[in-house]
């Protein structure tokens, strides 16, 4: 079980506060049950996952326990789209953000922000897992603003669903691949820089194994134009460059360490040293 210095913290739960809350969910009472306070650091359960204060200042619901909730999830409601609650994900085990076909907004906001955090870099790669399910325009925005999607070392996100980008004038949608995976079932259907001049939307990737993976279609018709968009919508983090795997009906971006020239050279002398020692 992983600990976050977090735990610690108390609800901001009273009736009548208007200023944002965390929620820690801890587990403790080991029946996977959202509404059960045993669970809850502080005591209390959020009753949904939007922010009642209104836009622009987020409840924020942190998952630090053994376990996950299964039952008893709160559903996302129409407010959904402008008062989406922040949730980072600490804890090992699996998690479904379950969309409604209709939702087409995204957690919309005109406030940038890191919307969601898979992982906390702490456990073992895959260690917690978020499903996005029947998203629909997950990543509309409100303009000026940007939209994060991290995914740390320990973290998989999977996006089951095609990965539809939208959107207008300066709204920005990142993915932060800090060491994990994003996985979508779907393609990407919609170019981030084409109609709609979103150039600062794009797919970060920090550090060595960072992974995206999606169907090809959409802006990726093909394995040249993926390659092609390096620089551009796939960028990566110095010291590291990325590797394109065709799947066949997919394709996966791999990020990998670049060797320093320090290395490079000393793996010459050593080939050098051994071919001299072969030759006599």
């Amino acid at each position: 079980m992983k600990y976050s210095a977090l735990a610690t913290m108390a609800c901001l739960c009273t009736s009548g506060i208007t200023s944002a809350a965390t929620y820690i969910w801890n587990g403790n009472a080991n029946d996977q049950d959202w509404l059960n306070s045993g669970n809850w650091a502080g005591g209390s359960a959020p009753s949904s996952l939007s922010s009642p204060t209104g836009p622009d200042n987020f409840d924020t619901i942190i998952f630090d326990g053994s376990n996950m909730p299964t039952a008893n999830i709160p559903s996302f409601s129409s407010d959904l789209s402008t008062n989406a609650s922040n949730l980072q994900f600490n804890s090992g085990g699996s998690f479904a953000l379950d969309l409604s076909s209709s939702f087409d907004d995204g957690p919309i906001s005109k406030t940038s922000r890191t919307w969601l955090t898979v992982g906390d870099g702490l456990g073992l790669a895959g260690d917690v897992t978020v499903n996005i399910n029947n998203a629909s325009y997950l990543l509309r925005r409100y303009k000026d603003t940007t939209l994060n999607y991290q995914v740390n070392a320990d973290g998989i996100l999977n996006i089951n669903s095609g990965l539809t980008l939208y959107g207008d004038n300066n709204k920005h949608v990142t993915f932060t691949l800090n060491g994990g995976s994003l996985i979508s079932t779907g393609s990407v259907d919609e170019r981030f820089d084409i109609g709609n001049n979103l150039t600062n939307s794009y797919f970060q990737f920090d550090a060595a194994g960072s992974s995206f993976t999606a169907n090809y279609g959409g802006a990726y018709a093909n394995f040249a134009s993926l390659q092609a968009d390096t620089n551009n919508n796939l960028r990566v983090g110095a010291g590291l460059a990325l590797d394109f795997q065709d799947n066949g009906a997919s394709f996966t971006v791999t990020a990998t360490a670049v060797p320093e020239p320090s290395s490079l050279a000393l793996v010459g002398l050593s080939t050098l040293t051994l071919l001299t020692r072969r030759r006599r």
